[in-house]
């Protein structure tokens, strides 16, 4: 009987070998030990020797998701509620399909270039002002100051949805939403000069 290999401790990419935790054994006959790994994420996994021996696997997959996401510019983030916070927010913006534009698109309102470019971007701004991806439903939810105002860093706060909800009949009140842009930048105009005043 061949002796085992010890691999314990030794690293292999961002892999650290800690223990061996069993034997594969294949139908075509041999096999290959099976150990458990760290990864310098944080995550253990099981990797044959084989795999690791040879280079096949050095990471869990920290390190696929980073050299996809510099091939193609994707941040795997798709099916969190942040990136939906996002999406909706541009196409009530710039979507006339959307049965929320007439209140935002068709009055002017817009996301600013680098939101509306970049989703890395408007998450690092959410997340730099306190939203919390796991926290209830309503209570981190991006709201204008200016509600005649476009999506901004400097038009934007992180507020819960009673207060957007308090604010959003505040501050239109008296205000029809279907009013043209002309009538809606007057009234961002007054909006500002009242807020100046306080």
């Amino acid at each position: 009987m061949s002796k085992q290999i010890d691999i314990s401790g030794e690293r292999f990419g961002r892999l650290v070998a800690i223990r061996r935790t069993g034997y594969k054994k294949y139908p075509s006959g041999g096999g290959l030990s099976v150990w458990e790994c760290k990864c310098d994420c944080g995550k253990i996994i099981e990797v044959n020797l084989s795999a690791l021996r040879t280079g096949n696997t050095s990471s869990c997959v920290c390190l696929h998701k980073e050299i996809m996401r510099d091939k193609h510019g994707k941040h795997f983030e798709t099916n969190t509620r942040l990136y939906r916070v996002w999406k909706q927010m541009r196409k009530r913006c710039n979507n006339p399909n959307c049965r929320e534009y007439r209140w935002y698109g068709a009055n002017g309102v817009r996301v600013c270039e680098e939101w509306e470019n970049s989703y890395e971007l408007f998450r690092d701004w959410m997340i730099e002002h306190g939203y919390d991806e796991s926290a209830e439903r309503g209570k981190f939810t991006i709201d204008r100051i200016n509600p005649f105002g476009n999506y901004e860093p400097e038009n934007c706060r992180i507020v819960s949805m009673d207060v957007q909800l308090h604010n959003r009949r505040k501050d239109w009140n008296g205000v029809d939403r279907r009013s043209s842009a002309e009538s809606r930048q007057a009234h961002s105009k007054k909006f500002l000069l009242e807020e100046a005043g306080n």
